[in-house]
């Protein structure tokens, strides 16, 4: 018979918060509040001048606490999530780690209190941010191709969901925003 592998199943924090992973759906907290130290890390992105430098800030900070705490389970999902900009199956995951799709969403709920595909719909929507921002003018329906959603409109009403703009609106934003920066500082 073969052997099976099963992650720990204790209770764990939310890997960045100071709070239980399953405390955090539908409860509002303030993040200074539970997440020690996270006053100095925002210090320093708000006073980075650009959007990608402060990714990067918020990563640095933030990522290796998430691998950290996690379990090797999750750390593993996470970084091949990441890797793949969010646009991974959950049954890539299971080829993946050998686990099954019922013991992935389990372990991924209790270390980060989301389900997998919760995260991975965040994650390509902060692609799409970070595509944007790069990019500048960049087809909208060319990003959703790249990123996997199934057609535009999928992608726009993603994105509108996390960010509460539609893309157009928010690619609008960010020009006038650069142009207002260049116009104060020059």
């Amino acid at each position: 018979m073969p052997a099976c592998r099963y992650p720990t199943s204790q209770p764990t924090r939310a890997a960045i918060l100071d709070v239980m992973a399953e405390e955090i759906p539908d409860h509002e907290f303030s993040f200074l509040d539970v997440v020690p130290d996270a006053r100095l890390a925002f210090e320093q992105i708000v006073q980075s001048h650009s959007f990608s430098e402060q990714i990067s800030l918020f990563n640095a900070h933030f990522t290796p606490r998430l691998e950290r705490k996690a379990s090797s389970v999750t750390a593993f999902i996470i970084h091949a999530m990441r890797q793949q900009r969010g646009n991974i199956r959950i049954d890539q995951l299971e080829a993946l780690t050998g686990y099954t799709c019922r013991t992935i969403q389990r372990q991924f709920r209790q270390d980060t209190g989301l389900s997998p595909k919760a995260f991975s719909r965040i994650l390509r929507c902060q692609s799409a941010l970070t595509s944007i921002h790069a990019q500048g003018d960049i087809s909208f329906s060319d990003l959703a191709f790249n990123l996997g959603f199934s057609d535009q409109s999928h992608f726009l009403r993603e994105f509108k969901k996390f960010v509460s703009t539609t893309p157009c609106d928010y690619q609008h934003r960010i020009a006038h925003d650069a142009l207002f920066h260049r116009l104060r500082y020059h």
